[in-house]
């Protein structure tokens, strides 16, 4: 494998591994915890992938890397109380309205009763899944307000980290170019 090559597979394997990098086991403390859809994106079936932060993935966050939302904020209050018993989080942290919505988090993560624990599947069906720690409307859809408190920040650190990458990408291009490893 030429220098050129291997560089470019590390660069490919600092993003895998930077998107697989949250908490991906917190997810499995809430019921469909991977199925909280994204709902700045306005793709069908966009995810986000950290529920409990501001920013929805690890990449995009720039300068708030521990910036927590509502959720978030509880759900690590939660955390501390319950210490290495994960499983005691969900039946505390379900009849709560973190975000102020008028649903509770059990009614936004498909679990309206609150009886769903970790070692079940996910409930819910054909429920949608609403995001616990942004403010939503009945029909999913987010207040001018909301957007530019939640959607605006996380498309601006996209954008800044984006142009970083492409910054780093560029680099090695025109190095590898003239010959020179990095």
């Amino acid at each position: 494998m030429s220098a050129g090559s291997a560089l470019c597979f590390g660069v490919f394997l600092v993003f895998v591994f930077t998107e697989s990098s949250c908490h991906p086991s917190y997810r499995d403390v809430i019921p469909n915890g991977h199925q909280v859809r994204d709902p700045c994106s306005g793709v069908k079936g966009d995810t986000w992938q950290r529920v409990g932060h501001q920013i929805n993935k690890k990449y995009d966050d720039v300068r708030s890397k521990k910036k927590l939302n509502n959720f978030g904020k509880d759900f690590y209050a939660l955390k501390k109380q319950a210490g290495d018993s994960l499983e005691r989080i969900w039946p505390n942290l379900c009849p709560m309205n973190s975000d102020g919505d008028g649903r509770t988090n059990g009614e936004e993560l498909g679990d309206p009763e609150c009886v769903w624990t970790m070692d079940q599947p996910s409930p819910g069906g054909n429920m949608t899944i609403f995001h616990p720690g942004i403010p939503e409307n009945e029909d999913g859809t987010l207040t001018e307000k909301t957007r530019q408190a939640f959607c605006d920040l996380h498309r601006a650190a996209k954008k800044k980290i984006t142009k970083k990458h492409r910054k780093v990408i560029s680099h090695i291009g025109s190095t590898h170019k003239r010959g020179r490893t990095l």
